[in-house]
């Protein structure tokens, strides 16, 4: 009986337990393999992450997207919840899909989430680009051009339209880190200003961390 109890103690004692840690952390590598059928069959998915945790489920966005009221394709897309905050949409026509991602930013329960088109992903944060109109105060018109535009949008994120009548730039932005609202801008006469951003579309953020993750009232650096 005592050798018995010995055993037990010896198989749950620290060493033991950091050694099965060891084991469990190793890292399992996946064989690579050819991946052109699966690209050709994805070619009209679209993958979605949302980055609020804390509202409505997945399975309800996913029944909610397709109405008419909202992306409007009903029976021509089927979606899957895919776990940990992220899904997938399949199309039956590709116009379907431009256009869903045409208008994006889309939110659900007005908290964002990313969607971009299938690629073979394997890192844990994709999707993790918003797509945003920024429009701008607090520089002079006779600065309102394209390079002014694209200068101050690529410190934000990759610039991939300018309005440069209205003030405004288009730019995909990793939106797992802060929004940026005000930025300092140095002019050729090396005075220096102060600009304020303003993004289209936002609707939850928190506004201590600027993270779309949470609101206020939640944000770890409150708490």
């Amino acid at each position: 009986m005592s050798q018995l109890n010995g055993s037990a103690r010896r198989e749950g004692s620290p060493i033991t337990a950091r050694r099965r840690l060891v084991v469990d952390d190793e890292i399992i590598q996946i064989p690579d393999c050819d991946l052109t059928a699966v690209t050709e069959q994805f070619k009209q998915t679209l993958i979605g992450r949302t980055f609020n945790r804390e509202g409505r489920s997945i399975d309800a966005l996913i029944s909610m997207l397709p109405k008419p009221k909202i992306w409007d394709v009903e029976g021509r897309a089927h979606g899957i919840n895919l776990g940990n905050g992220r899904f997938q949409f399949d199309f039956n026509h590709v116009d379907d899909m431009n256009k869903v991602l045409a208008k994006r930013p889309w939110h659900f329960n007005q908290w964002s989430f990313a969607l971009e088109q299938w690629e073979p992903f394997t890192r844990e944060d994709f999707p993790n680009t918003m797509l945003f109109w920024i429009s701008m105060t607090g520089v002079p018109v006779h600065f309102w051009n394209n390079p002014t535009f694209n200068e101050i949008g690529k410190v934000l994120g990759t610039v991939t339209n300018i309005d440069a009548k209205r003030v405004k730039f288009q730019v995909s932005l990793n939106a797992d880190k802060p929004l940026q609202f005000e930025r300092k801008v140095g002019f050729p006469n090396g005075d220096i200003a102060t600009i304020t951003l303003t993004y289209e579309g936002l609707q939850r953020y928190c506004f201590t961390c600027k993270l779309l993750s949470h609101e206020e009232a939640t944000c770890p650096e409150l708490t």
